[in-house]
């Protein structure tokens, strides 16, 4: 994937929803909720104020949990993934 993100946008790949409940039942498609958790695939350099670049806090690599109804949908090679900006990022999942 050769994608440059810019200003302050995040680039995640979402987790999958579970198909099956805690009791084995297989869930339909359109059951599956949207999870709110993806991987940061690549970041952008950070936001401009004031002619001063501020340093992104996300980071490649990390899970974060970003807000409901944020970002943007793309699919890049039949893959779906989402850009956010960071003010969409709720926290960073610590290992």
């Amino acid at each position: 994937m050769n994608i440059e993100l810019l200003s302050d946008r995040i680039l995640v790949e979402q987790e999958k929803a579970e198909s099956k409940t805690p009791g084995g039942i297989v869930l339909p498609d359109v059951a599956k909720k949207r999870l709110h958790r993806g991987k940061v695939l690549a970041v952008g350099p950070g936001r401009m104020e004031s002619a001063t670049r501020t340093p992104m806090t996300v980071k490649k690599e990390q899970t974060i949990y970003y807000s409901p109804y944020s970002g943007n949908e793309i699919e890049i090679d039949r893959q779906q993934y989402v850009i956010l900006t960071e003010g969409d990022v709720l926290a960073i999942v610590k290992d």
